[in-house]
């Protein structure tokens, strides 16, 4: 073999060997490119190694997901939350169980929310207060009555209320150190942990101005959106309890001789609490609520603050009584009376920011 022909052989396999890097770092950096398109944690050493990352770390992310009926995006982060939680939660009530994993800006995405509800009291006479998370609901209802409409979407920020309505116990402690100026009658039932009742709107408020100056701190009676929100608990249904709400479930029932016929109301807890930890929600006492009466929803505020009217206008009850039928317990029902109006079935509870 001359030399010119081995030159030529030695030139040629050169260039072979040229070729074969060039297509084989230029198909590598496709697959890289292709697949750090994704929001994946993509290694860049190979591209078989890129491909397999990718497929499993998307796998990893579905599989978490999965358990979880509320998934909302933010932007490059994905929060799997429980009931529709959202806004600033205080460092105290969040669950130190919250999972966690990585996405390829080193962000980090937040799998599990929990929402601890914490109960304490501000003072030994004060209302036991649980803490109730922000969020969303459906106020309102198509299917009930006329000043239930339209359904509209309210948003809640976190706020504190009252574990029960506030209890015969509670009032006289306020009677007593003389923020409360009247003393209700208890028709005969008995005081202690019984709801106070005979008590007006305006009575209400007097007993939130002895706790405000008592503590020091903002308590009020709850807007009727967030008596509704915590009422709700979640759900979109017409009680907690669901559709229906039997005797064993609610004190209710009286006037209507569905349930025993007792003509009283019964101990704050007598029933199970709801899932946001607040019992009585249904039935027992009506309950005042901050707002003003409109008979419907058009106009209705958005954020769930109070919808207020004239100085003199009517108030909002809710939650139904040991009176009325189960229709009135329902979690949109709406009732209204002057502020001043004192009945055996009127109560109320609390609220705080």
């Amino acid at each position: 073999m001359s030399h010119k022909t081995i030159l030529y052989m030695i030139i040629l396999g050169l260039l072979v060997t040229l070729i074969y890097s060039y297509l084989s770092n230029h198909e590598a950096s496709l697959v890289v490119e292709t697949a750090s398109a994704e929001p994946a944690m993509i290694s860049k050493s190979s591209s078989q190694t890129s491909v397999s990352n990718f497929q499993q770390h998307r796998l990893t992310q579905s599989e978490t997901a999965q358990d979880s009926s509320d998934i909302q995006s933010k932007g490059d982060l994905t929060l799997v939350g429980v009931a529709n939680v959202e806004g600033p939660l205080a460092t105290d009530s969040l669950s130190s169980e919250n999972s966690a994993v990585e996405n390829v800006k080193g962000e980090t995405v937040i799998l599990e929310k929990k929402w601890v509800f914490n109960k304490h009291k501000d003072c030994e006479q004060c209302p036991t207060m649980v803490t109730l998370p922000a969020g969303h609901f459906l106020m309102g209802s198509n299917e009930g009555e006329e000043n239930e409409k339209p359904p509209h979407q309210v948003q809640v920020e976190s706020f504190y209320i009252s574990e029960t309505e506030v209890t015969f116990n509670q009032w006289e402690a306020c009677y007593n150190e003389g923020g409360c100026s009247y003393l209700p009658d208890d028709n005969g039932w008995g005081r202690d942990v019984r709801p106070v009742i005979n008590v007006s709107w305006q009575d209400a408020k007097e007993y939130t101005q002895w706790l405000r100056k008592k503590t020091g701190i903002r308590y009020r009676l709850p807007s009727e959106a967030e008596w509704e929100y915590a009422a709700r608990a979640g759900s979109a249904k017409k009680y907690t309890t669901g559709d229906e709400i039997t005797c064993e479930q609610a004190r209710y029932g009286t006037f209507s001789g569905d349930c025993d016929g007792t003509h009283m109301t019964l101990p704050v807890g007598s029933y199970s609490a709801n899932d946001f930890y607040l019992y009585d929600m249904h039935g027992n006492v009506w309950e005042w609520v901050e707002d003003c009466y409109h008979s419907d929803y058009y106009g209705a505020p958005k954020k769930g603050t109070v919808w207020k009217g004239s100085e003199d206008c009517r108030r909002v009850l809710r939650g139904g009584s040991w009176f009325v039928n189960a229709d009135n317990l329902r979690s949109a029902y709406r009732l209204y009376n002057a502020p001043s109006v004192r009945i055996y079935s009127l109560g109320f509870r609390v609220a705080r920011n």
